[in-house]
């Protein structure tokens, strides 16, 4: 029996697809979206960069704000004193005050003198006038009752007649006179011969004064209080 034999060949080349270059229509569109895509990166760049210049534009105007801020508030603490000179001052403050509250006290409970004035002492001196006999000055201590006054008169005994009046008057108790004098001016008369001499007249004005030694003492705090009237 003959061998039949057949070559079979398994060797078949593939067909390959020829490969084309890019066409200019993607060309085209490859690189439009590339610019596209960098026309946004450096859009949001530009806009990411000028959100953060304001932001550091407001951060700096914050801090200057903030830096002036705390100079004021070292400049006024620095003006303020400190704790030991406002202690010292509270301290003369407090005594000060105590000594001006100690003060009125004694001016109220009538301690450190008189305190209703001179009107009713000088009413007191109106109400005891007598004809005759006037007062050109008075001196009225304001602290305490002490009272020296002077005047003249032609007629020398009504002098005791007008202290006997004042001792009777209450707003004037206390006011004693250890001072006293009663002076008669001399009259100057001429001579035979053309030289003057003096002579006393019994026409010429007697000036009286009755006070106290304890005005001399007074001080400066004192108010004194003069007056002028005519003849009473």
């Amino acid at each position: 029996m003959a061998t039949v034999r057949q070559q079979v060949n398994l060797y078949q080349p593939l067909s390959k697809s020829e490969r084309k270059p890019f066409s200019a229509v993607t060309a085209s569109i490859t690189l439009s979206v590339v610019l596209a895509c960098m026309a946004v990166i450096w859009g949001y760049g530009g806009w990411e960069t000028l959100r953060l210049e304001h932001s550091v534009a407001r951060l700096q105007r914050q801090q200057q704000l903030q830096q002036q801020a705390l100079e004021a508030r070292n400049t006024e603490l620095a003006a303020r004193p400190n704790p030991q000179q406002i202690g010292a001052k509270t301290q003369a403050l407090e005594a000060a005050l105590a000594v001006r509250r100690r003060a009125l006290e004694l001016l109220r409970a009538g301690a450190a003198g008189r305190t209703e004035g001179f009107a009713a002492r000088l009413t007191a001196l109106a109400h005891s006038s007598l004809d005759g006999l006037w007062v050109d000055h008075v001196l009225l201590s304001g602290t305490t009752a002490a009272m020296s006054l002077g005047g003249g008169t032609a007629d020398p005994d009504l002098v005791p007649q007008y202290l006997q009046r004042l001792a009777g008057e209450p707003a004037l108790s206390g006011a004693d006179f250890d001072e006293f004098s009663i002076e008669r001016p001399a009259r100057t008369t001429s001579g035979p011969d053309g030289e003057s001499g003096s002579a006393p007249s019994s026409a010429a004005t007697i000036r009286f004064h009755a006070g106290n030694t304890a005005l001399t003492s007074i001080g400066s705090s004192d108010l004194p209080h003069q007056g002028d009237s005519g003849p009473s």
